[in-house]
């Protein structure tokens, strides 16, 4: 497995985790959130968890996007570098080199003067 592929899968993984990251906070915070601010607990942010509006505390609104901005980091970095480097080989290709192809003497396509030289 070439390096290029290991930091492809890298990349790959970072984007599954943070996503599934992401469903499980979502899930989390709409099932164990209060749908009312608290401000003696510090409870203020709304924010949408799973269709619900939930009141979370500071910390827990940083909480929630981290996943979010993770998957697109990770999704945007296994994008560029999977395109550059596509575009790398492509461009860095060699051509396959062209033999002349033979030419048929009996061919009538092929008609030429020479065995009228002989």
């Amino acid at each position: 497995m070439t390096p290029r592929k290991i930091v492809l899968l890298v990349f790959m993984s970072l984007a599954l985790i943070s996503f599934g990251v992401g469903l499980y906070v979502d899930l989390n915070f709409s099932q164990h959130s209060p749908t009312q601010p608290r401000p003696e607990e510090g409870k203020v942010y709304q924010h949408v968890a799973n269709k619900t509006t939930v009141y979370l505390t500071k910390r827990q609104l940083i909480v929630s996007y981290i996943p979010v901005y993770g998957f697109i980091l990770s999704f945007g970095a296994l994008a560029y570098l999977g395109v550059r480097w596509k575009l790398i080989k492509l461009a860095s290709r060699q051509p396959k080199p062209q033999l002349p192809k033979a030419e048929n003497e009996d061919d009538p396509r092929n008609h030429t003067n020479r065995h009228e030289a002989r």
